[in-house]
């Protein structure tokens, strides 16, 4: 009989250490899979502003200059690199940043910016 008792601690002892590691591992991946979900929100969230303020500054004729774009979850600012370049930087209340950067969204309808016309001119030997 005392050897049936020697025999259940092992048993009971293997089952514990293996319900624990399944729990941590249980909860390690749970929380790395909220973590991931909770980054993958943020960047939608940033993108969003992103093409939002991009998109703005496509519709708007205003002079190319430093602006900054505020929403409900956080802010875009924009800074001009002349002659054809935004740089947006967003920053969530999250914590989370992210920048990206656009060309010029005014080439088209300010002609100091166009390039030289030099090569857009067709050469006299393409019009024979």
């Amino acid at each position: 009989m005392s050897s049936e008792k020697g025999s259940i601690l092992p048993t009971v002892l293997t089952l514990m250490f293996l319900m624990s590691a399944l729990l941590t591992g249980a909860s390690y991946y749970i929380k790395t899979a909220v973590s991931n979900n909770h980054v993958l929100m943020d960047s939608y969230k940033l993108k969003t502003m992103f093409n939002l303020t991009e998109n703005t500054l496509q519709q708007s004729n205003v002079e190319a200059g430093n602006y900054e774009f505020v929403f409900n979850h956080g802010k875009v600012s924009v800074e001009y690199y002349p002659p054809t370049q935004y740089k947006l930087i967003g920053n969530l209340s999250s914590g989370y940043q992210a920048d990206k950067m656009i060309d010029s969204p005014h080439l088209d309808t300010n002609p100091e910016l166009k390039p030289s016309e030099g090569n857009s001119e067709p050469k006299e030997e393409d019009q024979e």
